[in-house]
C-alpha cells in the first residue's frame, strides 16, 4: 500500500491538485494555480499546504484580503509556526491595516521569526499609525539585524524629526545618503 493509500482518494487527488498548481504558480498562472488549489481543498479540506499556497498566490496578484483568508486557516492548523504570522503580517501590511501588522509580526517574533523585515513592516505600521516613539525601537532592531538597509534608516529618520529630535534624524538621514552612494538601495 502506497503513502496515498493510507488516507484516501480524495487526499491523493488532492495532492495532485497541489503538486500541479505549485507547478503553475513557478509559471506566474496564478488564477489557473488558484482554481487547482481551491478544487484540491474541496477535495481535503484539511490539506493545509494547499491554504498557504493559494494565499502566497493571492499575494502575487494583489488579493490581500483573500491570502489573509487563507493565511488565517494556515495560522489555526499551525499557531506556533511563526511563518504563518509573518506570511499573513505582510498581507496586512499591504493591505494597510496596520493593527493586524503589528498583531501578527508581534507573534511571529514572540515564536522566534524576529528577522529585520519584521521589524522593519511593524515598524512601518506603529509610524503610519503615527506611534513614532513606539516605532524607533523596531526600527532599531531593523537596523541591527540589517545594518544596510537604508530604508529603516529613512523611516527612523522620519520618526525622529515627528517626536522632535533633529539631531538624530539627521544622523540617519546622513546614513540613508552614505548606503544610497554604496548602491545599498
Amino acid at each position: 500500500m502506497g503513502f496515498f493509500g493510507l488516507f484516501g482518494q480524495g487526499t491523493k487527488s488532492a495532492a495532485a491538485k497541489y503538486h500541479a498548481a505549485v507547478a503553475l504558480s513557478k509559471q506566474g498562472a496564478y488564477d489557473k494555480a488558484i482554481e487547482l488549489l481551491t478544487k484540491a481543498i474541496k477535495s481535503d479540506p484539511s490539506f493545509d499546504h494547499a491554504y498557504k499556497s493559494r494565499a502566497d498566490d493571492y499575494m502575487m496578484k494583489g488579493e490581500y484580503a483573500k491570502a489573509i483568508a487563507d493565511y488565517t486557516v494556515w495560522i489555526k492548523l499551525h499557531p506556533r509556526d511563526p511563518q504563518g504570522y509573518g506570511k499573513r503580517g505582510f498581507a496586512y501590511y499591504m493591505k494597510q491595516a496596520d493593527d493586524g501588522v503589528i498583531e501578527d509580526y508581534t507573534t511571529f517574533i514572540n515564536l522566534g521569526g524576529g528577522d529585520a523585515d519584521a521589524y522593519f513592516y511593524r515598524g512601518a505600521a506603529h509610524t503610519r499609525l503615527n506611534h513614532h516613539e513606539q516605532a524607533i525601537p523596531d526600527l532599531t532592531q531593523a537596523i541591527e539585524r540589517d545594518p544596510r538597509n537604508p530604508r529603516a534608516y529613512d523611516l527612523r529618520a522620519r520618526c525622529y524629526k515627528a517626536i522632535g529630535d533633529a539631531t538624530e534624524a539627521f544622523v540617519d538621514e546622513a546614513k540613508v545618503r552614505e548606503l544610497k552612494q554604496a548602491g545599498a538601495v
